[in-house]
């Protein structure tokens, strides 16, 4: 049952009560996106003056920061707006006894939440609550005990259709990526007769574009398993503008991939598929994206080799984006970059760190000695800094065949 008690908050005294999260319905932290502050609002107690930063109750990013103004509620009827939008909130301090207060107007309260941690909350937003036909941007914050967060924006939409002066379609219809990294670069087109046809060189202003990605069979319209990203303006093309963008998947499969548009800054969407022959939106006529694991040491940039012991350089291929790699250097600079690695200098043809000298490996923590110009290493106990003693098949506690490695002492 879904009960909500509308009136003005005077306060903080009124309260109404929700649907829970399920977990089926959580959004995730992985969508999160922070929050810049150019939606936010001012609260009326905004943590407490004499609490220092990391004690402060403070919300960093809201997901998703939209959604429809008359939510569907799955098997429900059609425009009954009976549906809750699923958010996550991501910050701090976070506590039992929360409650998350929406204002835009008159405000209200959600007293049913979801602390998951301190660091993460979840609730149910009920649809718009002024007029389910228009758009409105509210403003949502926490509240604990005597403190009060920071608000951030939420945009609550609704659809506008496409229309033949105002269409636009995915060009890009099969696609693919590799889980939790960047797709191919997908290409769309928009034209919105009075606007992409007399602008030149740039983006129509207020123009945004999105594509977005969901398990199979899941009405963009209606469905909260999308993911949203935003495309950025490439060229004209006669009336249309063309843009660009891309998306990470977060399973293996295959998804539908569609785009959106919206002329107003969020406030309206027009979802539209491959084909523009038919304004209205057709779930059959997706483009498809299909996803797989990605290769041992797959990289997109430098940050993705961060983790790695040696291999901590994306090297890019110019022709073939499934052959990226981590390696461990295209420079000397590389290796000097690298405390861990083999050593200071850069074998280029073979993309691998070494040594010419124990004077280079005076300060390595695997050991003073340049093992065979190949790895800074050990060949007794006194090549390492006290208490540690010298390993064979170790390289920094890390089993190395053949190598000899210092660590620490075993009991």
């Amino acid at each position: 049952m879904f009960r909500v008690h509308w009136a003005a908050l005077l306060a903080g005294a009124l309260m109404f009560s929700v649907v829970g999260c399920s977990d089926d319905d959580k959004a995730t932290p992985d969508q999160a996106v922070p929050d810049t502050g150019v939606d936010t609002a001012p609260s009326p107690d905004v943590g407490k003056p004499d609490l220092s930063e990391d004690k402060k109750l403070k919300i960093t990013a809201i997901v998703p920061d939209n959604g429809p103004a008359c939510p569907y509620k799955e098997g429900g009827a059609e425009g009954n707006c009976d549906g809750t939008i699923p958010v996550t909130l991501i910050g701090q301090n976070f506590d039992t006894g929360a409650a998350v207060f929406v204002e835009g107007g008159s405000a209200y309260l959600i007293d049913i939440v979801d602390v998951s941690s301190a660091a993460t909350l979840q609730f149910r937003l009920p649809k718009q609550p002024y007029d389910t036909a228009k758009p409105v941007k509210v403003f949502i914050s926490v509240r604990v005990g005597d403190q009060q967060s920071n608000a951030v924006g939420f945009q609550y939409w609704v659809t506008k259709p496409a229309t033949s002066d105002y269409i636009g379609s995915v060009v890009t219809k099969t696609i693919e990526a590799f889980r939790d990294f960047s797709s191919e670069t997908i290409t769309g087109k928009v034209k919105i007769v009075g606007k992409t046809d007399t602008t030149s060189g740039k983006a129509v202003n207020g123009l945004r574009v999105q594509f977005g990605i969901s398990v199979k069979g899941k009405d963009p319209l209606k469905s909260y398993t999308w993911r949203w990203f935003d495309a950025t303006y490439k060229a004209d093309d006669g009336d249309y503008d063309t843009y660009e963008g891309k998306v990470t998947p977060w399973l293996d499969g295959e998804f539908d991939l569609a785009m959106r548009f919206s002329d107003d800054n969020g406030a309206t969407w027009t979802f539209v598929d491959t084909d523009e022959t038919d304004p209205a939106y057709d779930g059959t006529k997706v483009a498809v994206l299909t996803v797989s694991s990605a290769p041992q040491l797959y990289c997109q940039k430098d940050d993705d080799c961060k983790l790695n012991l040696l291999e901590k350089v994306c090297k890019l291929n110019p022709t073939d984006w499934k052959k990226h790699l981590c390696v461990s250097c295209l420079n000397d600079q590389d290796c000097k970059n690298n405390p861990s690695a083999f050593g200071p200098n850069c074998d280029t043809t073979k993309e691998r760190c070494f040594c010419k000298s124990d004077d280079e490996c005076k300060t390595h923590e695997n050991g003073k000695k340049c093992i065979g110009n190949t790895y800074c290493g050990c060949k007794q106990p006194t090549d390492c800094v006290e208490p540690n003693v010298c390993y064979k098949d170790n390289y920094l506690g890390q089993p190395v065949q053949g190598a000899f490695g210092c660590g620490p002492p075993q009991e």
